[in-house]
């Protein structure tokens, strides 16, 4: 018997591609991971300098306070809500609680990464179906459903993608399946959507026992660097959830920053009207440039680059002029570069120096 050196881990975490976020760098534009331009609500900032001095306390495990003001805000019951370190920590959870070995989830081929890591985290297989004009497939999804499928996740709206589906689809796909398969209907964007037929899926929530809606404060809240999500979902997931996690798994001056960002709606109807009126003038002037797009909703949107070369050929160029975009090949989308908006200015220069790489045919200068 040959004696092992060092540790090993299970033979499923050595063949994981890590979750890799976007690039940036001191100085530069950042439109690579979908950061609130405007920043955090002055509100949520206040918060925290009102709270500094108690750091040396631990916090509410059970996120309290949060889960009320969420529940009066909503207008759910607190019972089914639960709070993360971000809502990807959620998702991970999840994973721990309800997958394993032998195991599969069922998601869209562009779905967000960590749902696939996620799986593979626990030696679960993800079974990534095909998506149609990038936008989620739903008879695909029920069709590849079989007797070893825990979960289906859907990002609805969908990262990197921008693209979304209607109420009617969704109601379809709840239809469609198993009632001991658990459906994960990730809405981190719902607040950029104005369509009235989209829907977050919370009333799913209330009247499904096997339906879990992810929501975060890291996108229009511009709270990110915090790391603070919340779910919502039928009291007995909600308890399992509660099992697994970590005991102070949301910081203190966290939560009090949260609910401040929640009441600051100003703040979030700010970011709101500033990415809608900057994705217009965006779209204009790509049109204009004759750049290919996928429309968003969503505080980014895909640019088409018509080739894998040519996209890092582009990505390269826009590197060397110290705006970084996020290249989406491990998405299946290797044509196509992610750009998140930014402030009015940082978009100017992007399209600035786009427009500029078109005519010398982004030779580096």
């Amino acid at each position: 018997m040959t004696k092992k050196t060092h540790p090993i881990a299970k033979k499923w975490i050595y063949d994981l591609s890590p979750y890799v976020a976007g690039e940036g760098a001191p100085g530069a534009i950042k439109l690579a991971s979908n950061e609130n331009p405007l920043g955090p609500s002055p509100m949520a900032i206040k918060a925290l300098h009102d709270n500094a001095h108690d750091q040396h306390l631990y916090p509410d495990s059970a996120c309290d306070e949060l889960r009320q003001e969420l529940a009066h805000f909503y207008g759910f019951h607190k019972d089914m809500m639960m709070c993360g370190a971000g809502s990807d920590e959620i998702i991970r959870l999840l994973f721990m609680a309800y997958c394993g070995v032998g195991d599969n989830i069922v998601t869209h081929a562009h779905a967000f990464l960590m749902y696939k890591v996620g799986a593979q985290s626990v030696g679960c297989d993800a079974v990534m179906v095909p998506e149609k004009n990038i936008t989620i497939d739903v008879d695909g999804l029920i069709a590849a459903i079989d007797e070893n499928t825990k979960m289906v996740m859907v990002a609805n709206p969908n990262n990197p993608t921008g693209t979304w589906v209607s109420r009617g689809e969704i109601e379809r796909l709840i239809a469609g399946v198993p009632k001991d398969v658990l459906i994960v209907l990730d809405a981190a964007y719902c607040e950029f959507m104005d369509d009235a037929d989209y829907h977050a899926g919370h009333e799913w929530a209330i009247s499904h026992d096997n339906v879990i809606v992810l929501r975060t404060f890291s996108k229009i809240y511009g709270l990110a660097g915090l790391r603070v999500g919340w779910c919502h979902a039928h009291p007995e997931i909600i308890d399992v959830l509660n099992r697994t996690k970590g005991v102070f798994n949301v910081t203190r001056i966290t939560q009090k920053a949260a609910i401040a960002a929640l009441y600051d709606q100003d703040h979030v109807k700010k970011t709101k009207d500033h990415n809608k009126a900057t994705l217009q003038t965006v779209f204009h002037a790509l049109d204009k440039m004759g750049v290919g797009y996928q429309p968003s909703s969503c505080n980014f949107f895909l640019m088409d680059c018509e080739t894998a070369e040519r996209s890092k050929i582009i990505n390269d160029y826009m590197k060397t002029h110290k705006i970084y975009l996020r290249p989406v090949r491990a998405y299946g989308l290797p044509t196509y570069l992610r750009v998140s908006v930014g402030t009015s200015d940082e978009m100017k220069v992007f399209l600035d120096i786009l427009e500029k790489g078109l005519k010398n045919g982004f030779e580096k200068e």
